[in-house]
């Protein structure tokens, strides 16, 4: 987002005129989105976050209108940029080959810009940390995941560590996150079922077919990795030792 709003401003001639651009960009987002665009926001850098990049990328059609870049660029870096942010098994070749022609529309299009390092990377080293990682969605290396376990954190550090120590304590809180990221754990706890508003946020996702990898994604969940467990008894058996194992889970004595 951050990348596409630069080019925006820079198609402009002078600095001033660029400067000037820049609020005219900002107002129209405000007005016909509610979105604000490059605001100081205190302690926390500018405005720009992940919902705000969702609804920039969600309102193509307006977005294309506001900043003057080509829809087509824009729908295709949104797909890229929802290819590594879902919870889905994706095609490394069908993404490579998908994230190399938007590179090439995009220096076609605009010749006299150069990509950023992280957006290089995106576009023409994606694919490679797919193939690195072949049973592990992208999105389950982002930070998001691991900023939704800050919580978790307080509550083991509460809960389940030893206080005689800050080695005892840390040990403790190590050993307990390892427990609940074991994808057995995973796949037997019913607590760790991905809740239905984000079953549902990956679900919207709108991908190109060719994206996903179907023959990944059934070998993933039958290893139980990842594996999105619905609310129906049939993708779920249990038996008299597995409740056990859970209830003494949730009691903390593991």
């Amino acid at each position: 987002m951050e990348f596409l709003l630069r080019c925006s401003y820079k198609l402009a001639s002078t600095k001033e005129e660029q400067e000037t651009k820049k609020k005219i960009i900002q107002k129209q987002f405000k007005e016909k989105t509610g979105l604000n665009i490059g605001k100081p926001k205190p302690g926390f850098g500018i405005s720009h976050d992940g919902n705000t990049a969702r609804r920039f990328f969600q309102n193509s059609k307006v977005t294309s209108e506001i900043i003057g870049i080509e829809l087509p660029i824009i729908e295709r870096f949104s797909n890229v940029l929802a290819a590594i942010s879902c919870n889905r098994i994706i095609s490394p070749e069908s993404y490579e080959n998908y994230a190399r022609k938007t590179a090439e529309l995009f220096h076609k299009t605009y010749p006299q810009f150069t990509f950023s390092p992280t957006v290089h990377k995106i576009l023409y080293h994606g694919h490679e940390y797919m193939k690195q990682f072949p049973f592990i969605p992208v999105g389950a290396l982002s930070e998001e995941p691991q900023e939704a376990r800050n919580k978790d954190f307080k509550r083991y550090r509460t809960d389940f560590s030893r206080k005689i120590s800050r080695k005892d304590t840390l040990e403790d809180i190590f050993n307990r996150f390892m427990l609940t990221s074991d994808p057995l754990f995973f796949f037997l706890f019913k607590k760790f079922q991905l809740s239905s508003k984000t079953r549902k946020k990956d679900e919207n996702v709108h991908l190109p077919l060719d994206f996903l990898n179907e023959e990944t994604s059934v070998n993933n969940a039958m290893m139980g990795v990842g594996y999105d467990m619905s609310s129906d008894e049939d993708n779920f058996t249990s038996n008299d030792e597995d409740d056990e194992i859970t209830n003494e889970f949730e009691d903390g004595v593991f």
